[in-house]
C-alpha cells in the first residue's frame, strides 16, 4: 500500500486497521484473518479491474473497515455462518465457553 514503513517503531495506519480487523472477527463470531481474507479477495478483484493504485488503497481501508461498528446482528450470523464464542455464553469466572 501507499507509504513506506513506519519510522522509530511507529505502527503505519494500514498495520494498524488490519490488526484491529481481527476484533471484527471477534465481534462475527468469525475465524481469525476472516476480514484480511475478505481484504485480499478485494484486492485482487481490484486488481483484475485494472484499478490505479489510488484506487486500490481505497478498497484496502473500505475491505478492512467496512463491519466496524456493525456487529448488531452478529448473534444472527453466528446463527447462519457458525460461531461458537457467540452462541454459548461464557461462564463470568472463568471465561470459559465449553
Amino acid at each position: 500500500m501507499a507509504g513506506g514503513r513506519g519510522t522509530g517503531g511507529r505502527a503505519r495506519l494500514a498495520e494498524l486497521v488490519a490488526a484491529l480487523s481481527l476484533g471484527v472477527d471477534l465481534g462475527f463470531g468469525q475465524p481469525m484473518e476472516h476480514v484480511l481474507r475478505q481484504c485480499l479477495i478485494a484486492l485482487r478483484l481490484a486488481g483484475q479491474a485494472g484499478l490505479d493504485e489510488a484506487d486500490r488503497v481505497a478498497v484496502y481501508y473500505t475491505a478492512l473497515l467496512i463491519n466496524v461498528g456493525c456487529h448488531a446482528d452478529a448473534h444472527e450470523q453466528a446463527k447462519w455462518f457458525g460461531g461458537r464464542a457467540v452462541l454459548s455464553p461464557a461462564d463470568p469466572v472463568t471465561n470459559d465457553r465449553s
